[in-house]
């Protein structure tokens, strides 16, 4: 879960995303070329890292890892910690203790359970195991016929009712440092039809109307720090939050389907997006619309961007990570 193979700097010169093979020559070349200078990649070919400053700090995709020195040690605490504040069954526990946005949840611990759930529920169910993101770990039950799923789930898992039509899914970025918790964006998610992450989208000049509601949902309606600020501090947490959610075509909304204690894809675009901010161009004329995509070698964007800038390149993978900007456009589709 905590772990993934892909080549992506970070924020400032004194922050890290750790890599677990050489960086390829290609993907230097092209960030020389653009003057990268968004961070420093680590290459994790050897334990011992001799050349990271001791005074740098970490991040992962979720904290499993500690640096003692110039070393990266395995660390049980960390990594309980992450598993504790990311697993899908203690959210469920904390929002249904809270009663946070009326949520209609339940806790599997075997196939009977979700049948029993799914009595109540008179509509599909979706259940998530609880260690699992980026859609893996989902299973959609809307009848008998999908009893033989079932019992190839790890439990326990969260049962939630299932909202096949979604006219949005999104992303909210959170902060936290000393204790104190910092909203900072909205993204417009790109959610593939197996729950599978494909992108975020970001709007640094005008707001879609939908950014106004969710904002206000998050703030006002259900106020997700004042409701969620015990739960973050019982860990004593500090670092990146995202909260995903959804909104439906029936005029209803989901504000937390779960909420990631980790760097998310969309937080990686949106802190590119800071830093490029202080470049000439985007000075001159900012962009009505940046990503962070996932992209096939076979996918094209239409139409074309302004700006590109690979994140993660390997000849032997069909799949890489794309950072992009709009000046007076925005992405049509992706074909």
């Amino acid at each position: 879960m905590f772990y993934q193979k892909v080549f992506l700097p970070l924020a400032s010169s004194d922050d890290f995303v750790i890599v677990n093979d050489s960086i390829p020559s290609q993907l230097q070349e092209h960030w020389q070329t653009l003057h990268w200078e968004f961070g420093q990649p680590i290459s994790l070919v050897d334990s011992i890292l001799p050349f990271i400053n001791t005074d740098a700090s970490l991040i992962e995709f979720g904290k499993v890892h500690s640096l003692v020195g110039n070393e990266l040690i395995l660390d049980e605490e960390v990594w309980r910690s992450a598993a504790f504040l990311n697993s899908k069954i203690e959210q469920a526990n904390y929002s249904k203790q809270i009663g946070y946005a009326d949520e209609v949840l339940g806790i599997a611990h075997s196939p009977e359970d979700i049948l029993e759930f799914s009595e109540g529920a008179n509509r599909p169910i979706i259940i998530k195991e609880a260690l699992n993101n980026s859609g893996k770990g989902h299973t959609v039950w809307q009848s008998a016929k999908d009893n033989y799923k079932l019992n190839r789930m790890h439990y326990p898992a969260l049962m939630e009712l299932y909202q096949p039509n979604r006219s949005l899914d999104f992303g909210i970025l959170l902060q936290v440092t000393n204790g104190r918790l910092e909203y900072l964006e909205i993204a417009e998610m790109l959610i593939g039809k197996d729950f599978n992450y494909k992108g975020s989208f970001y709007y640094p000049q005008e707001k879609p109307d939908w950014h106004t509601r969710v904002k206000k949902i998050f703030k006002e309606t259900y106020p997700f720090i004042a409701s969620w600020q015990k739960f973050i501090n019982s860990e004593n947490y500090e670092g990146p939050i995202s909260i995903d959610g959804f909104l439906c075509e029936d005029g209803t909304e989901r504000i937390r389907s779960e909420i990631n204690f980790r760097y998310t894809m969309g937080r990686i675009g949106y802190e590119i997006m800071q830093k490029r901010k202080s470049s000439q161009k985007w000075l001159e004329n900012p962009p009505r619309q940046t990503g962070i995509l996932l992209l096939h070698k076979s996918q094209k964007l239409e139409p074309q961007p302004d700006f590109e800038l690979i994140l993660s390149y390997n000849e032997n993978d069909p799949w890489r990570i794309v950072y992009i900007e709009y000046r007076d456009q925005q992405c049509r589709s992706i074909l």
